[in-house]
């Protein structure tokens, strides 16, 4: 006999904000531990490349979790069914290509800044085209996660707060988070950011098991019932189609499984965020110990999240009485509504019993920390190397450089966090979801990206004049991807195509599953073309720095840096 889950309270008591108080406690007080290291930018950035493997390992994990993945997957789910949980089916393939190729490579080149090697193989334009298509994706990024993050309080803490305050609330938690996450960075660097990110990992873990464990206590089912209970929604829920050329159909197993291929590689090819924590670790081997466990790691728990979905769906669908009421109709929302993104951080707020929605609570805001933390370090360390170290070499000693550092990390937080108060208004005034605003924040600058470095791994006719071309047309094709919408919206629209219904186009905007691949594809193919047609198969400067030629070096010789050339 299993006892009735109780109706929902008013929110988050003293009990879970206790638990909140703690938990940033000890973030703070594992950064003010490791302070007292911080006497080099290799320390402050890389941890002084000695980083436990397995701490690396659920720090990449953490990291590219985040709070975004962490609400946007059970999100997603309970909108749209179970598509974009086949996209782990790529997972055996991501394995074999990272493990094999890309964390040799990257770990006999043992850089500070990745895009270092954008300038042995072409020349520094490449590299500042690297760095700054990396600042501009790691900015947006963090500001969907500082937005999703306190989206989330807001949503637990809804019933506490009168709702003429709720939309206000979202920006003193915004700025409260960034803040907070900012000035720990700045303070402990890379070794407390790695060290902050295995708690979270532990926190998040515990989040999906107590959720999980409660709906089952509670209601006597299981992922059998959840499953038949969500399928009677939707279509979509029970079968999503399986492919389609129709490149407007915005989910399909088919280009879920590409999607989260090509995200994956091209992340890991080309993301300071994760090469960084690479380069921290001691050796080859540590690498890829840290990119298995991450692996292993991620895909459990993203399997435990999208079971999340399935549950939540399921609970609600039952206890409908158990959800807000709308603001404007005064009936309680539906769960497969706009409302889907807030269903698991309102289950938490008032479902869970006190003291425990405060742990998953600080899961939630470490998650954005964790985050946080990672891309403000990654950041300030890529304008560092890649611009002013660069650019002035001789200009500064190395305490000066720590310094530079520190000033910039606080200045990237804070535009974070601006950032992230734009996005907020974007998602409340279009009332779209989190999965929806990723892509033209951040993702589409990925393809490009990476599309610069795998033409410099495997394409050795292509030098830097074909290649820039190459991948400026791929970073074009991102762009009008990403925002079809408002590019078909225009009014010139229907002037150069009457027939068109402008509304139609809109609504059948290209699917954001091929967001990174098509832009990706176009500027490696792009590129593989010109260098057939203007280069010659003559030796050249970058030549020695392909996948081939580096795979022939010592794993555990001396770094190699941009003096080389």
């Amino acid at each position: 006999m299993f006892a009735a889950p109780a109706p929902p309270h008013d929110g988050l008591s003293s009990y879970d904000y206790i638990a909140v108080a703690l938990y940033l406690l000890g973030t703070i007080g594992i950064a003010l531990y490791f302070a007292k290291r911080q006497g080099s930018t290799e320390e402050f950035f890389l941890g002084g490349r000695n980083m436990p493997w397995f701490a690396v390992g659920l720090s990449i994990m953490a990291t590219l979790m985040s709070t975004i993945s962490y609400l946007a997957q059970p999100g997603e789910l309970i909108k749209n069914g179970i598509t974009m949980l086949v996209g782990t089916l790529a997972v055996p393939l991501n394995i074999l290509v990272i493990f094999m190729l890309f964390v040799p490579f990257f770990m006999r080149l043992r850089l500070t800044s990745a895009y270092e090697f954008l300038e042995l193989r072409f020349n520094y334009t490449a590299r500042a085209m690297g760095a700054a298509l990396f600042v501009f994706m790691r900015l947006g990024w963090m500001g969907v996660v500082v937005y999703t993050s306190s989206m989330a309080l807001t949503a637990m803490t809804r019933g506490n707060i009168p709702q003429e305050y709720q939309d206000a609330l979202i920006y003193f938690v915004i700025v409260g988070v960034g803040v907070f996450a900012t000035v720990y960075t700045a303070v402990g660097g890379m070794r407390a950011v790695i060290w902050t990110d295995v708690v979270q990992f532990l926190v998040l873990f515990g989040g999906t098991l107590i959720t999980l464990g409660y709906i089952a206590s509670t209601t006597g089912t299981g992922p059998a019932h959840w499953w038949e209970t969500a399928s009677t929604v939707t279509e979509s829920h029970a079968s999503p189609p399986i492919f389609s050329w129709d490149i407007r159909v915005q989910r399909t197993m088919f280009w879920a499984v590409c999607m989260v291929f090509f995200w994956t590689i091209c992340t890991h090819v080309s993301d300071q965020v994760v090469l960084q924590r690479y380069f921290s670790t001691k050796s080859l081997k540590a690498a890829r110990n840290s990119y298995l466990l991450a692996a292993g790691a991620d895909f459990v728990v993203l399997v435990l999240l999208a079971l999340c979905g399935l549950a939540l769906m399921s609970f609600y669908l039952e206890h409908p009485t158990f959800l807000p009421l709308d603001a404007d109709t005064g009936e309680h929302v539906s769960v497969s509504s706009n409302f889907a993104d807030k269903v698991f951080p309102y289950f938490i707020g008032h479902q869970l019993p006190p003291g425990v929605g405060g742990l998953i609570l600080a899961a939630l805001i470490a998650a954005a920390m964790s985050s946080i933390d990672s891309g403000v370090n990654s950041v300030s360390a890529v304008i560092t190397t890649d611009f002013f170290a660069r650019l002035n070499p001789q200009g500064a000693e190395k305490m000066s450089e720590l310094k530079l550092a520190k000033i910039l990390t606080i200045t990237i937080g804070m535009i974070s966090t601006g950032v992230a108060c734009c996005v907020a208004y974007i998602v409340i005034s279009h009332k779209i979801n989190i999965f929806e605003v990723m892509q033209p924040a951040f993702n589409m600058f990925l393809g490009p990206l990476a599309s610069l470095f795998v033409i410099g791994m495997f394409l050795p006719r292509c030098t830097a004049r074909t290649t820039i071309p190459a991948v400026m047309l791929g970073t074009l094709v991102a762009i009008i991807w990403s925002y079809w919408k408002p590019i078909a919206g225009l009014s010139y629209w229907k002037l150069i195509y009457e027939e068109w219904d402008a509304d139609v186009v809109i609504a059948n905007a290209p699917t954001f599953t091929l967001s990174t691949t098509v832009p990706f594809l176009v500027a490696v193919i792009s590129a593989g073309i010109l260098g057939r047609l203007f280069e010659s198969d003559s030796p050249h400067s970058g030549s020695g720095y392909t996948w081939f030629e580096i795979m022939k070096r010592d794993p555990d010789a001396p770094n190699v840096s941009t003096t080389e050339k």
